[in-house]
């Protein structure tokens, strides 16, 4: 090879690894940022349980309130025929 060919080649080499750092700094910006959704989600799937468990609770809750009405309707005698 000659001295220009050589130096051409060297140019061309430079560029793809500017090329390839500026990829790899882009890349790890999208790396941060989809570990930052990662973890965003990763919230709200708890957020989205622990809303499950209160409703879980309040359905209990006003079924045990329900049972305990019908029982005081019963002893007073208020309940409707059916």
């Amino acid at each position: 090879m000659t001295s220009e060919t050589e130096n051409l080649t060297l140019e061309h080499r430079r560029a793809i690894r500017g090329g390839i750092r500026g990829i790899n700094e882009r890349l790890d910006g999208i790396d941060y940022r989809l570990n930052a959704i990662e973890h965003a989600i990763a919230g709200l799937s708890k957020n989205i349980a622990n809303l499950y468990e209160r409703y879980a609770t309040q359905s209990t809750r006003t079924d045990a309130q329900a049972k305990r009405i019908t029982r005081i309707e019963k002893r007073l005698d208020l309940q409707d025929e059916v």
